[in-house]
């Protein structure tokens, strides 16, 4: 996920971005469909032979399931059960070593947090000036 959410939002030092809440979009297929489209994928091997899908007439196309879950809202999870935005999953997200150049921040008792990388190399909380 965090891949994806890096590919998705540029480097920008002049933002500090605070995350409340985040919606998923889920997209599953069944396993036809995933042989399929693995089977119609570049090859880059010498066995070229594709297996045939009998329940298909003149064996173009296919028949599987397919469904797309949507969900809104999501919050991270707090470790302790209790309430608030801010959990030990979230410092996994803000703190990840991908994610660390795009500002995301979050607010301490006293400060607010971002993401720098340290002299070790890893990432870790700094106090924002």
């Amino acid at each position: 996920m965090n891949n994806f959410v890096a590919s998705q939002i540029p480097v920008d030092d002049s933002k500090l971005r605070f995350v409340e809440n985040m919606v998923i979009d889920v997209y599953a297929g069944g396993s036809d469909l995933q042989k399929y489209m693995a089977l119609n994928a570049p090859t880059n091997g010498v066995n070229q032979t594709k297996p045939e899908f009998p329940q298909i007439e003149e064996g173009t196309g296919l028949f599987s399931s397919r469904t797309v879950i949507s969900l809104n809202d999501v919050d991270f999870p707090r470790a302790d059960g209790g309430d608030g935005p801010y959990t030990k999953h979230y410092d996994n997200f803000y703190l990840s070593r991908i994610l660390c150049d795009r500002n995301f921040a979050k607010l301490s008792s006293q400060d607010t947090l971002i993401c720098k990388i340290q002299t070790d190399g890893k990432p870790g909380a700094q106090k924002y000036n």
